[in-house]
């Protein structure tokens, strides 16, 4: 019988042998073929490659191979599954994989017992063969070199093959480090298969060349979008799926969490306030906080400058849910390597705020698994493979972007255009290093095109005047801008205020600080100190009100992703649209941009504006009280916040703030911001923000203006009363309610009561 040797004729020729095969097969009881490489002539003998039911017991032998391990994670041992692969398909290579894997690859731990099982128990291994076979054929089948001949013939050899004849001789071969592109793939490949066939050989063993790697050859193989490799490292990627154990395992996870939790997590939510509810999905947190990814980060963060995302907001990841819009009306499946006894301590020590009160969260050891493997560090892996199932079907996947697992999931959930983020921020090493990486990073950008604005609140009454001025900002942000409405409250998320917010599509965060006592003892030592009150014309303060005004202080803490947010006190009203441009400028675009390339590259940011100038803020911009070109008379009521630098200098400032009573004496400087961020002259480090963002009642009125203060006197105790029959209730602003005459005061309570009365 004659060799079909074009592809045109594959289809026909193969019907015709698979049956001539299967007669011989009858007659003799098995099958016996070897397969060998000659020049570009002759390619091949025959052998049916998964082309119909017949099994073929021999395993066929290419003249050029790659062989590699596997190693560590689970997804580290994926990635080098398909980059292996990968690279052996732009060589014409056959893959010479091992039968086993490392189900306990623990990287940074002492491991006695890696419990090596085989592949085919995580990997459904026909499922691969069959497709890398067909990925083969459609690669070579468009090409002219030598390995074509092998590829694209009537019968080729096999794509992937396990442990081969160990005594056939072969010659190892290691790749060079500048041979790993997809063009000098080629070329290499083409070199070793003139190479092997210009050699000598017999049909009971071959002469072959074989190139070994070890597991982490995967470092050199770079995927980036604009390369031949990107389309064929999903190719391969799609076509290794998981086996029948692991997602069955995954399925029955999901149905006992839907089950036992999905309808508590939607009556939670709806308790909190939540109105986007929705049944039949769930959430994914693939939370590292285990002892080995401790030490990975540790290590990490030694290696070079910039690696400063590892441990980032591990523990505040409750709020980043909250802060990201993430809704708790559904369960939340918690994919981590930590106990339960490691969870409980967490929970119990208030390591995880908000996580576990305001979100349904399951682990696996809440759920009755059956005829599965126990849950400890022998089985990693295979549990691992079921995180992952769980988590590519997740509404939402919320990951750490320095770990494998969750990058990878980053990326494969971009292509499918399913809603992912990563909690620690910053960027996604395996795009820095271009291991995988697309031409749209998946980064947290520095800014972000929507603007979150912050506020804070305290546990009010219904109808106060804070209550009232608290749905005027909320109401009029939604009226007038694209802002993000995100508050900060002390309060008890069930209360009334703070249901109705979140009702209203504010997120909010819950939050207690830490140094709540602190205010107690100092506002204590401030009202017992009459002298000092009497000399400084100062009155008693409520350490309640004291702490509500100074827990902005703690905004940089919460595990918020944005670089820079807008906070305002509540007693604003929003009169237009607030933008970048308005915030940082007319470049705001470029220096967007250059922030992001600072980010990926070496160097620091250096364009912040100089204190006193409008800008990039190093710490914070507000706008003057009374003069827009000085910081000196700077009022923080409306402040543009650079969260890392006032993170980084917390400490300092929180000592500063409670060692004395600077948060008393201040009124347009409540949290002492502007006593604390000053140079060694004492002068103010803050940038300027226009007049406009912070405008005033009692100032001429003015058209441009985008967010009003009403900075001392309210509409409600103060202006509207001094109005109507010249009544002050408060002295002190007497001089301010003067001035309203000459101002916007009436027009602008008019307003405030227009946007209140609908609610």
């Amino acid at each position: 019988m004659a060799l079909c040797t074009t592809c045109k004729a594959q289809d026909f020729c193969i019907r015709g042998i698979r049956a001539m095969m299967i007669s011989i097969g009858m007659m003799t009881g098995a099958i016996y073929l070897h397969m060998w490489s000659f020049s570009a002539s002759i390619s091949e003998t025959l052998w049916p490659q998964n082309t119909s039911d017949l099994e073929v017991s021999t395993r066929q032998v290419s003249r050029v191979q790659f062989q590699y391990q596997l190693c560590h994670g689970l997804t580290n041992q994926r990635l080098q599954l398909i980059d292996g692969i990968l690279v052996a398909l732009f060589l014409g290579a056959q893959v010479v994989l091992p039968e086993k894997m490392q189900w306990n690859g623990a990287q940074f731990m002492d491991v006695s017992d890696v419990n090596m099982q085989p592949l085919s128990r995580i990997w459904n291994m026909p499922r691969l063969k069959r497709q890398v076979q067909d990925l083969y054929t459609e690669f070579w089948c468009r090409r002219k070199e030598l390995a074509s001949n092998v590829w694209c013939a009537t019968l080729p050899a096999a794509a992937i093959v396990f442990d081969p004849n160990q005594s056939a001789s072969f010659e190892a071969v290691r790749m060079h480090l500048d041979q790993w592109t997809p063009e000098r793939l080629l070329k290499k490949g083409q070199e070793l298969w003139r190479n092997s066939s210009d050699r000598s050989w017999s049909e009971l063993a071959p002469s072959q060349v074989r190139i070994v790697e070890p597991c982490e050859f995967w470092f050199k193989t770079k995927v980036t979008e604009d390369s031949e490799m990107w389309h064929w490292f999903w190719a391969i990627s799609n076509a290794l799926d998981f086996s029948g154990e692991v997602v069955s395992t995954s399925e029955q996870l999901k149905r006992l969490m839907y089950g036992g939790f999905g309808h508590a997590a939607f009556q939670k939510a709806k308790s909190l306030g939540y109105s986007n509810l929705r049944n039949g999905s769930y959430h994914v947190v693939h939370l590292r906080a285990e002892e080995d990814w401790k030490r990975h980060c540790a290590l990490w963060t030694s290696w070079a400058g910039k690696r400063d995302n590892c441990m980032n907001n591990t523990f505040e990841i409750g709020n980043v849910l909250l802060s990201e819009g993430i809704t708790p009306s559904v369960p939340i499946y918690l994919a981590t390597g930590l106990s339960t006894t490691e969870l409980q301590h967490l929970r119990e020590s208030g390591s995880l705020p908000n996580l576990f009160d305001i979100y349904t969260v399951v682990t696996k050891d809440m759920l009755n698994i059956s005829q599965a493997p126990l849950v400890d560090d022998r089985h990693r892996e295979y549990w691992a493979a079921v995180d992952f199932v769980i988590s590519q079907d997740a509404e939402t996947f919320i990951g750490n972007s320095v770990s494998t697992f969750s990058a990878f999931l980053l990326e494969m959930r971009r292509i499918r255009n399913q809603s992912s983020l990563h909690y620690n921020g910053g960027k996604v090493p395996l795009e820095e290093i271009n291991l995988l990486r697309p031409k749209k990073l998946t980064l947290v950008s520095p800014i972000r095109p929507a603007i979150k604005w912050v506020f804070t609140l305290g546990d009010v009454k219904p109808f106060d005047s804070v209550y009232n001025a608290t749905m005027v900002s909320v109401q009029s942000a939604q009226a007038k801008t694209a802002l993000v409405p995100i508050c900060v409250t002390a309060a008890n998320p069930y209360s009334d205020l703070v249901v109705l917010l979140v009702s209203m599509g504010v997120r909010v965060i819950y939050h207690k600080p830490a140094w709540r006592a602190t205010v107690d003892s100092v506002v204590g030592a401030w009202n017992a100190d009459v002298e000092k009150l009497e000399r400084l014309h100062k009155w008693p303060a409520d350490p309640k009100k004291v702490a509500d005004r100074v827990l902005r202080i703690d905004i940089p803490l919460l595990g918020i992703l944005d670089q820079f947010v807008l906070y305002t006190d509540t007693d604003v009203i929003f009169t237009g649209p607030v933008t970048w441009q308005d915030l940082i400028g007319e470049k705001a675009d470029s220096l967007i941009a250059t922030l992001e390339r600072k980010m990926l590259g070496r160097g620091l940011f250096k364009q912040y504006a100089k204190p006193g100038h409008f800008g990039v803020p190093q710490f914070y911009a507000v706008s003057g009280e009374k003069n827009q070109n000085s910081a000196k008379d700077a009022d923080t009521g409306v402040m543009l916040m650079n969260l890392p630098a006032l993170r980084n200098t917390y400490k300092a400032f929180e000592n500063f703030l409670f060692s004395d009573d600077h948060l008393l004496r201040g009124q347009a400087d409540p949290a002492g911001y502007l006593k604390f961020y000053v140079d060694s002259n004492g002068q103010s480090m803050s940038a300027i923000l226009p007049f406009n963002l912070n405008w005033k009642p009692f100032w001429k009125p003015n058209r441009n203006a985008q967010i009003v203060q009403f900075y001392g006197p309210k509409c409600d105790t103060d202006i509207l009363p001094f109005l109507q029959d010249g009544t002050v209730h408060f002295e002190p602003y007497r001089k301010m309610l003067t001035r309203c005459a000459e101002g916007n005061c009436e027009q602008l309570c008019r307003e405030y009561h227009a946007v209140l009365a609908p609610g």
